[in-house]
Protein backbone atom coordinates (compact mmCIF):
# COMPACT_ATOMS: atom_id res chain seq x y z
CA UNK A 1 0.00 0.00 0.00
CA UNK A 2 1.35 3.08 -1.10
CA UNK A 3 0.01 6.30 0.99
CA UNK A 4 -0.08 9.74 -0.66
CA UNK A 5 -0.97 13.09 1.26
CA UNK A 6 -2.20 16.18 -1.17
CA UNK A 7 -2.77 19.22 0.45
CA UNK A 8 -5.82 21.30 -1.15
CA UNK A 9 -5.92 24.91 -0.35
CA UNK A 10 -8.20 27.39 -0.93
CA UNK A 11 -7.06 30.93 -1.80
CA UNK A 12 -8.75 33.69 0.72
CA UNK A 13 -10.28 36.86 -0.81
CA UNK A 14 -11.88 40.03 0.63
CA UNK A 15 -14.89 37.60 2.71
CA UNK A 16 -12.61 33.90 2.90
CA UNK A 17 -9.59 33.42 5.16
CA UNK A 18 -7.05 31.82 3.41
CA UNK A 19 -7.85 27.87 4.28
CA UNK A 20 -5.78 24.66 3.47
CA UNK A 21 -6.58 20.81 4.10
CA UNK A 22 -4.49 17.49 4.02
CA UNK A 23 -6.34 14.69 1.95
CA UNK A 24 -4.43 11.41 2.65
CA UNK A 25 -5.10 8.71 0.12
CA UNK A 26 -4.41 4.99 0.20
CA UNK A 27 -3.24 3.47 -2.88
CA UNK A 28 -3.02 -0.81 -2.68
CA UNK A 29 -2.47 -3.07 -5.74
CA UNK A 30 -5.38 -4.95 -7.02
CA UNK A 31 -5.12 -8.55 -5.89
CA UNK A 32 -5.83 -12.11 -7.47
CA UNK A 33 -6.84 -15.74 -6.16
CA UNK A 34 -5.20 -18.65 -7.22
CA UNK A 35 -7.16 -21.94 -7.04
CA UNK A 36 -5.64 -25.40 -7.41
CA UNK A 37 -7.29 -27.33 -10.46
CA UNK A 38 -4.47 -30.00 -10.11
CA UNK A 39 -3.94 -31.32 -8.12
CA UNK A 40 -7.42 -30.75 -6.19
CA UNK A 41 -9.95 -32.36 -3.75
CA UNK A 42 -9.70 -32.04 0.04
CA UNK A 43 -7.21 -34.70 0.30
CA UNK A 44 -5.43 -35.40 -2.96
CA UNK A 45 -2.94 -38.07 -3.41
CA UNK A 46 -0.76 -39.31 -6.30
CA UNK A 47 0.73 -42.85 -6.23
CA UNK A 48 5.05 -43.39 -6.32
CA UNK A 49 6.21 -43.11 -9.30
CA UNK A 50 3.31 -41.02 -10.90
CA UNK A 51 3.65 -37.98 -12.67
CA UNK A 52 0.59 -35.25 -12.77
CA UNK A 53 0.45 -31.78 -14.17
CA UNK A 54 -0.30 -29.18 -11.44
CA UNK A 55 -2.71 -26.80 -13.10
CA UNK A 56 -4.35 -23.60 -11.08
CA UNK A 57 -6.71 -20.74 -11.89
CA UNK A 58 -6.27 -17.15 -11.71
CA UNK A 59 -9.50 -14.88 -10.70
CA UNK A 60 -9.52 -11.24 -10.08
CA UNK A 61 -9.96 -8.30 -12.12
CA UNK A 62 -7.64 -4.70 -12.58
CA UNK A 63 -4.46 -3.60 -13.17
CA UNK A 64 -2.11 -5.59 -15.19
CA UNK A 65 -1.53 -8.85 -13.87
CA UNK A 66 1.42 -11.70 -14.44
CA UNK A 67 -0.20 -14.66 -16.16
CA UNK A 68 2.74 -17.11 -15.39
CA UNK A 69 1.65 -19.51 -12.07
CA UNK A 70 4.80 -21.42 -10.98
CA UNK A 71 4.98 -24.49 -8.68
CA UNK A 72 7.22 -25.87 -5.75
CA UNK A 73 7.79 -28.84 -3.87
CA UNK A 74 8.43 -28.20 -0.50
CA UNK A 75 9.17 -31.99 0.32
CA UNK A 76 11.65 -32.40 -3.02
CA UNK A 77 12.51 -35.91 -1.54
CA UNK A 78 8.66 -37.02 -1.79
CA UNK A 79 7.33 -35.33 -4.33
CA UNK A 80 9.62 -33.41 -7.32
CA UNK A 81 8.79 -30.42 -9.29
CA UNK A 82 10.39 -29.59 -12.53
CA UNK A 83 9.35 -28.25 -15.94
CA UNK A 84 9.10 -24.89 -17.22
CA UNK A 85 7.15 -23.49 -13.82
CA UNK A 86 7.32 -26.42 -12.07
CA UNK A 87 4.15 -27.81 -13.31
CA UNK A 88 5.62 -31.53 -13.33
CA UNK A 89 4.92 -32.95 -9.93
CA UNK A 90 6.23 -36.57 -9.70
CA UNK A 91 6.45 -38.89 -6.85
CA UNK A 92 9.33 -40.43 -5.60
CA UNK A 93 8.80 -41.92 -2.07
CA UNK A 94 5.52 -42.52 -0.35
CA UNK A 95 4.92 -39.55 2.02
CA UNK A 96 3.19 -35.55 1.88
CA UNK A 97 4.61 -32.11 0.61
CA UNK A 98 2.99 -28.96 0.35
CA UNK A 99 2.84 -27.80 -3.14
CA UNK A 100 2.82 -24.32 -3.44
CA UNK A 101 1.61 -22.41 -7.11
CA UNK A 102 2.96 -18.68 -6.87
CA UNK A 103 1.98 -15.59 -8.91
CA UNK A 104 4.53 -12.73 -9.11
CA UNK A 105 3.18 -9.51 -8.29
CA UNK A 106 3.67 -6.71 -11.07
CA UNK A 107 3.56 -3.13 -10.59
CA UNK A 108 -0.35 -3.19 -9.69
CA UNK A 109 -1.05 -6.52 -8.50
CA UNK A 110 -0.10 -8.15 -5.24
CA UNK A 111 1.65 -11.24 -5.65
CA UNK A 112 -0.96 -14.70 -4.47
CA UNK A 113 -0.11 -17.92 -3.69
CA UNK A 114 -1.86 -21.27 -2.87
CA UNK A 115 -0.66 -24.14 -1.01
CA UNK A 116 -1.91 -27.50 -1.16
CA UNK A 117 -1.20 -31.06 0.65
CA UNK A 118 -0.13 -33.33 -1.84
CA UNK A 119 0.20 -37.15 -0.41
CA UNK A 120 2.19 -40.07 -2.15
CA UNK A 121 1.37 -43.39 -1.85
CA UNK A 122 2.82 -46.60 -2.15
CA UNK A 123 2.35 -48.35 -5.61
CA UNK A 124 0.38 -51.34 -6.52
CA UNK A 125 2.68 -54.52 -7.48
CA UNK A 126 1.24 -57.52 -9.38
CA UNK A 127 3.77 -60.28 -8.43
CA UNK A 128 4.40 -63.05 -11.41
CA UNK A 129 5.97 -66.37 -10.31
CA UNK A 130 7.90 -68.02 -12.86
CA UNK A 131 9.31 -72.27 -12.28
CA UNK A 132 9.87 -74.42 -15.35
CA UNK A 133 7.63 -73.67 -17.66
CA UNK A 134 4.45 -71.94 -15.56
CA UNK A 135 4.17 -68.54 -14.84
CA UNK A 136 1.67 -67.32 -12.30
CA UNK A 137 -0.07 -64.18 -12.31
CA UNK A 138 -3.46 -64.94 -10.80
CA UNK A 139 -4.04 -67.55 -13.37
CA UNK A 140 -2.23 -70.69 -14.48
CA UNK A 141 -0.51 -70.36 -17.69
CA UNK A 142 1.80 -72.84 -19.40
Amino acid sequence: MKIVVITVTAEGNDNYKEKSIDVTLKVQKYTRTLNFVTPSGENPTIKYDETITAVASISGTGGTANTVVTFNSETPSVITSSGTNGETLKAVSPGTSVITATLERTSTVKRATKKVTLTALKADIDPTVSMQGYTYNGKNER
